[in-house]
């Protein structure tokens, strides 16, 4: 509110924006945006490992919350029981996983470790119901050649290519 009183943003040249959703929702929002924005997506250095061998689970990694999708992706695994889950990460609502036999929970992972879980993946689930606009865990997934489900909303969307590098769900 102060910043738009004192129109402290109109003195910006140019709004890097991490995604094409968050661009839009800008520019909808506030005319004055309008050709002072300009996507981005965010970028990573390439995981060192990238593996040929997948093993037989597919990998959440993030914070454990309801915005997150934890919910939805304990019901998945409890309808899906012949696939292996294994969730990465930690969070308030890691309970929610607690009692679902096929979901193996490794706790926060970084690094080598991180990528050695994702890179054996045979898929990368990132379940938000909230809007992202970019999320890493999808770019190293992609960088690892490992597809990814994923909501048909946000900055998510944008980044898996249906059938191709992926699957949007809804």
């Amino acid at each position: 509110w102060l910043y738009k009183y004192l129109k402290t943003y109109r003195l910006v040249d140019l709004f890097i924006c991490p995604s094409r959703f968050l661009e839009k929702k800008l520019t909808d929002a506030d005319s004055s945006y309008n050709g002072r924005t300009y996507t981005i997506h965010n970028f990573i250095n390439k995981p060192k490992y990238v593996n040929k061998e997948y093993e037989q689970y597919i990998v959440f990694v993030g914070r454990f919350s309801k915005e997150k999708g934890v919910e939805l992706l304990s019901k998945a695994a409890k309808l899906l029981r012949e696939y292996k889950f294994v969730a990465v990460g930690s969070g308030p609502d890691e309970a929610e996983l607690y009692n679902t036999e096929n979901v193996t929970l490794t706790g926060f992972l970084t690094g080598d470790e991180l990528s050695k879980v994702m890179s054996k993946a045979k898929a990368l689930i990132a379940p938000s119901i909230c809007y992202e606009n970019c999320p890493l865990s999808i770019l190293e997934a992609h960088s690892m050649g490992v597809p990814v489900i994923t909501m048909n909303s946000g900055g998510m969307a944008e980044l898996v290519e249906d059938g191709v590098t992926g699957t949007l769900i809804n």
